[in-house]
């Protein structure tokens, strides 16, 4: 709101705004990113953490597909990234940075892009890239969930449980209404910053607008 009512100052003020102004409001735009992303990555892993304690998941992961953003598709190809996560070995934060999906991996992004979970359990998987990573890290069940699609990619949520663990299991309805409220929780957060990015956006083209027409 703050650089709303600076850009509207300057246009109906002075009748125009000039490059310089335009760059600075970025820099101030950058700043304000910046303290907003630190406040918005406290408050996912908080999300997180408190998920995990109230559960029998052995980790979350919160992924992101890039590429040109948006939706997955067969017809191309694309990398996902871990955002987020909670009780990750430093090489599986590796692992998943900049990863070059598989076509299984696709079409598992593909069922779930509808809305719907999917219950995996690695020994009964087909041989692909995600089975390979579950294998290595001794994953005996995960879960995962669609969050939403923005203009910079796809956001989904891994869930998964170690296959030597003793306890309840990860399919459990208790984990299952939990797991529904912390995706609920994340999609929140992460419509809502993009709600600002479009915001800004928009302010932007107004400015530029203006500034094309103060010139002719």
């Amino acid at each position: 709101m703050g650089i709303s009512l600076i850009l509207t100052a300057c246009i109906y003020v002075f009748g125009g705004i000039t490059v310089a102004v335009i760059n600075n409001l970025r820099s101030i735009r950058h700043s304000a990113e910046q303290k907003d992303h630190l406040i918005g990555a406290v408050r996912i892993y908080d999300l997180i953490n408190n998920c995990m304690a109230e559960t029998s998941a052995s980790r979350i992961i919160v992924f992101k597909t890039h590429n040109g953003g948006g939706r997955p598709s067969l017809s191309c190809k694309f990398e996902v990234s871990a955002m987020f996560g909670s009780n990750l070995r430093m090489d599986t934060k590796e692992k998943f940075q900049n990863l070059m999906v598989d076509e299984a991996y696709t079409r598992m992004l593909l069922e779930i892009i509808k809305g719907k979970k999917k219950l995996i359990t690695t020994s009964e998987m087909e041989s692909s890239l995600l089975q390979r990573i579950y294998k290595d890290e001794e994953i005996g069940h995960a879960i995962v969930y669609p969050l939403c699609v923005t203009s910079t990619g796809f956001f989904f949520m891994s869930v998964s449980q170690h296959e030597n663990y003793e306890g309840i299991e990860l399919f459990n309805e208790s984990n299952g209404h939990k797991f529904e409220l912390l995706k609920q929780s994340l999609n929140h957060t992460f419509k809502e910053d993009e709600k600002k990015n479009n915001y800004f956006q928009r302010w932007v083209q107004i400015v530029k607008h203006k500034v094309t027409k103060n010139e002719d």
